[in-house]
């Protein structure tokens, strides 16, 4: 999908995606650049789900906080694997450090990525 197709399908602007993609809130091999001086963004249909991921944990934890992005990211092998194996539905958790010594323990359920699945129809 394109850029354009996966921010309209996941409520969001094709700004945010750039950021994302930039930042590599979405991984590189997400990604692939086509067109003149690589213009064109197609993204892999998981990149959905780290969109979806990404709102869900920026409501609870303000747009602000630097912390969601830092879950999804370190989450992204298990979008990964859960996106190409729909029948695991164990939660993905995660021990994350915080700055000064503090663990965020996160416990997601997996049921972002069927909502990201319907978004993109797969």
């Amino acid at each position: 999908m394109t850029k354009i197709e996966t921010a309209e399908r996941c409520k969001v602007t094709p700004a945010l995606i750039d950021q994302l993609v930039r930042d590599e809130t979405i991984p590189p091999h997400f990604v692939t650049k086509d067109g003149r001086a690589g213009k064109l963004i197609h993204l892999a249909p998981a990149a959905a789900a780290v969109v979806v991921l990404l709102q869900i944990l920026q409501a609870a934890m303000g747009e602000q906080s630097p912390t969601p992005k830092r879950v999804v990211k370190a989450l992204i092998p298990k979008i990964q694997q859960r996106w190409m194996n729909p029948q695991m539905q164990d939660n993905l958790d995660l021990d994350l450090p915080l700055d000064g010594g503090d663990t965020l323990q996160v416990s997601i359920r997996p049921t972002f990525i069927t909502r990201a699945r319907e978004l993109v129809g797969a």
